[in-house]
């Protein structure tokens, strides 16, 4: 019996993106645990699926011998992660893969640090402080300035403060990015999976405006001589879901401009515009935040069509 090429034909390419995508995940996981679940989820889907546990023991092997035991908390588990939902999305939902995702990487970016604390012989908070005064004072080196430079304490202690909600959005950023190279690797192989909604038809449940709701009472209690715990819970709860209604926001903007008939090259404009400019990135916040109270897109929302039969829910 011959083996077709195709048969013994080995995967160069997904392999090699995954083990060189390894080597920045510590530091950006945003960028490469995604690159990495493309290139497993391109392999499994297409019948290699032990070639893929292969690549990922070998991923997790290479971040573990150039970044030490806390890349390895932090990469190995994800990686592993990845390949459970790339099999969940086949029926399961992609929102709640993604916010199940979330939880996880979270978790395992905090206990890679907290080793890493222990490594260095501080408790974690001791090792937050001391990380984000060296994060500040590195901004403050970069811009030059004497007023950044006379900020950085109040920067340092404000980033101290806001650690949760820091390793939070890293995990949601991470887990969005995971999903959707997922489902792009799926698509490339002609596989079905479950995938999360397209960017204009993105709409966050109302009950979302519960948090930051929540978050301005407990900024208000915080300035009645209450225990700083109560402020920095509010600052923490408002950061974390600041990026929802930023994506919310760009879902209004995506359909306003998908209705306008912008072309792909103005809608790149936008979007580069609002990942680099942040008064942009709060207006959006301020779009999601009316479009959840006005419905500015008029989408059926299972609130407002309580009568109708009911179909897939549009929300989280």
């Amino acid at each position: 019996m011959t083996l077709r090429p195709s048969a013994i034909r080995v995967p160069v390419v997904p392999i090699v993106v995954c083990l060189a995508a390894v080597v920045i995940a510590p530091d950006m996981p945003y960028v490469g645990l995604p690159l990495c679940a493309a290139a497993l989820a391109a392999m499994a889907f297409d019948g290699r699926a032990l070639t893929a546990v292969l690549t990922a023991s070998a991923a997790a092997g290479a971040v573990s011998f150039l970044g030490g035991i806390p890349a390895a908390i932090a990469v190995t588990p994800a990686l592993a992660a990845i390949l459970v939902a790339a099999s969940s999305l086949r029926k399961r939902s992609a929102l709640r893969t993604t916010a199940a995702l979330a939880f996880v990487l979270t978790a395992v970016f905090v206990a890679a640090d907290v080793f890493a604390a222990r490594m260095t012989g501080m408790v974690f908070t001791q090792f937050i402080a001391e990380s984000t005064t060296q994060a500040a004072s590195a901004a403050a080196a970069l811009a030059g300035s004497e007023v950044v430079a006379e900020q950085v304490g109040a920067l340092a202690e404000f980033l101290a403060r806001t650690w949760p909600a820091d390793y939070a959005v890293t995990g949601i950023i991470s887990a969005v990015g995971i999903v959707t190279a997922i489902g792009w690797a799926s698509r490339r192989v002609g596989v079905s999976t479950q995938r999360l909604p397209r960017l204009d038809s993105f709409d966050l449940s109302p009950w979302v405006l519960v948090a930051p709701t929540a978050a301005l009472v407990l900024l208000a209690v915080g300035r009645m001589n209450t225990p700083a715990i109560v402020t920095t819970l509010g600052l923490n709860v408002l950061l974390i879901v600041r990026p929802l209604f930023v994506w919310q926001g760009l879902a209004v903007t995506a359909d306003w401009m998908r209705r306008g008939n912008v072309a792909p090259l103005g809608r790149i404009f936008v979007y580069a515009a609002v990942a680099l400019v942040e008064l942009l990135f709060l207006g959006l916040a301020m779009i999601g935040l009316i479009d959840l109270r006005a419905n500015l897109r008029k989408i059926a929302r299972s609130d407002e069509a309580a009568d109708e039969a009911p179909g897939p829910a549009s929300g989280i």
